[in-house]
């Protein structure tokens, strides 16, 4: 098993070598958007969330908040630009 990263975002080890379904979602700041709700299979590891993030918010998603939870823990990690970076956290939403 490797290290991904994400234990400073949730609350299980997940195995680095292996990839999860993963339930993305995608809040616009524009409402008329509404929230964008998907799943894709992934690596378990901060650089594979960067990677979407990145390619996500452009554009009309600039602005935009995509969420990341992996099955088996009830964190979320969100992920947002600040200027040109890319930020990634724990979610401050209620966990459930």
């Amino acid at each position: 098993m490797t290290a991904t990263g994400l234990q400073k975002y949730i609350d299980i080890n997940l195995d680095g070598t292996k990839t999860f379904k993963v339930d993305i979602n995608i809040y616009s700041s524009d409402p008329s958007e509404g929230v964008i709700t998907t799943s894709e299979v992934m690596e378990a590891s901060v650089e594979a969330l960067t990677e979407l993030a990145i390619a996500t918010l452009q554009d009309k998603f600039s602005d935009a908040v995509i969420t990341f939870k992996f099955p088996k823990t009830a964190d979320t990690i969100e992920c947002f630009r600040d200027g040109e970076d890319i930020v990634c956290r724990k979610s401050e939403t209620l966990r459930g």
